[in-house]
């Protein structure tokens, strides 16, 4: 509306000049009601421009707090894109629990999966075992096995234990630099069930003294799926005697223990339960990055280099051999290279002798040996307790019914 002027000079029906009064103010009221209804929509317009204000400045505080995030999680970031691809990063071997060269369900101190060293003592119900995953259900990502650990039957509130660890060759394994541990758990019972990680060094038969219970640390587990991250820095080696073998760093994963293994695993105590272990990992850096996931085929020649099994079916020869005697061969059997030589046992019913001269050309045998003599080659002998075979004679040997198993191991 435009203002409305009162009329001061002209001449009215009455002889004076100006508009009378009446409408005179009312043209002042329609002015003032315009003014103040101006004044109405200022007031507005600065609460909104103030709100407006307000949220531009909450939403530069969450911008700037989203930058420092992203700032924050960059060396992350960086170390997963860079360093997280790097083949061979994963210093153990085995993490997914793929292999298991001496068989499946484990019950007593020994090697369970391979590289994976079991303890258990005073302990009636504790095992580990091979567990097929469920394909899809996103507990272990693509692989294959876990490893599934049971804790019962505790024999001795203080004296107990159950701990599995892998023995890194070489005891100058991240010694003096930071690493970080990661590994999944699955805990199929209730919240509140723990577990404890543990560092040692062992210098070697003859070295220096094994350092135990290293940055020791429990950790409670959730019902479900854990993923557990401990970052660590070994202690030097410097000034330290380490033997010419054998030597190595462990990572080792408590279970269930008495009270006199508190200053090892940092009072873990007495555990029970069903747990689900997976994609195990010890790299350099403060930051767990992704698995390392090998192929089976890298896997299967890292574990050989410690440990092999070679299955032989029944009536399949697999080595020819040379009559020494009326009662005995010797053969050759050549496996992958090991980091040493190894042991040998064997499983099974024993093999049969086809050709040596036997008089029907076979016999049941009665002796079968392995014996290592380098770090890839062994000497077979075998033995007919009835004799007749013809020094110089060849002939081949096979197993008996069940089939015969030959498990070589060059542990640390």
């Amino acid at each position: 509306m435009a203002r409305k002027t009162i009329d001061l000079d002209t001449v009215q029906a009455n002889g004076k000049r100006g508009e009378t009064q009446r409408p005179a103010f009312t043209k002042i009221n329609d002015n003032f009601a315009e003014v103040y209804g101006a004044l109405g929509s200022v007031a507005t317009i600065v609460e909104d421009v103030n709100k407006l204000k307000a949220e531009i400045e909450n939403e530069a505080e969450q911008a700037k707090a989203e930058v420092q995030n992203a700032i924050a999680r960059l060396p992350a970031a960086v170390d997963n894109a860079i360093y997280g691809r790097i083949p061979g990063k994963n210093r153990l071997i085995n993490g997914n629990f793929d292999f298991w060269t001496r068989g499946t369900p484990v019950r007593q101190t020994g090697y369970g999966p391979d590289r994976w060293f079991v303890q258990i003592g005073l302990m009636t119900g504790a095992s580990v075992l091979a567990n097929n995953n469920v394909p899809g259900d996103g507990v272990f990502g693509d692989a294959r096995l876990s490893m599934a650990t049971d804790s019962a039957g505790n024999e001795d509130a203080f004296g107990h234990y159950f701990v599995f660890e892998q023995r890194v060759e070489n005891v100058r394994t991240f010694a003096g630099v930071l690493s970080t541990v990661s590994f999944t758990v699955y805990n199929a019972g209730a919240a509140g069930r723990r577990i404890a990680v543990e560092f040692l060094q062992n210098f070697g038969t003859g070295g220096s003294e094994t350092i135990l219970g290293m940055n020791a640390e429990v950790f409670s587990l959730v019902e479900g799926v854990n993923h557990i991250r401990k970052t660590v820095t070994l202690p030097s080696v410097s000034g330290k005697t380490v033997a010419s073998t054998n030597h190595h760093s462990a990572v080792a994963v408590w279970l269930s223990s008495g009270s006199g293994f508190d200053v090892r695993n940092a009072g873990l105590g007495a555990q029970s339960g069903r747990l689900f272990f997976g994609e195990f990992q010890w790299e350099e850096g403060g930051t767990a990055t992704g698995y390392d996931t090998r192929p089976l085929s890298h896997e299967a020649a890292l574990c050989g280099w410690y440990a092999q099994r070679i299955d032989i079916n029944a009536g399949d020869a697999f080595s020819v051999c040379t009559a020494l005697g009326q009662f005995d061969c010797v053969g050759q059997l050549s496996f992958q290279p090991m980091r040493s030589k190894p042991a040998a046992r064997t499983l099974g019913g024993g093999v049969n002798m086809t050709g040596f001269g036997i008089a029907g050309g076979n016999a049941p045998g009665s002796s079968f040996n392995v014996i290592p003599v380098s770090v890839s080659g062994a000497a077979i002998t075998a033995g007919v307790a009835t004799g007749g075979m013809s020094p110089g004679a060849s002939g081949y040997i096979a197993p008996k019914a069940g089939g015969i198993s030959i498990i070589l191991e060059a542990e640390i």
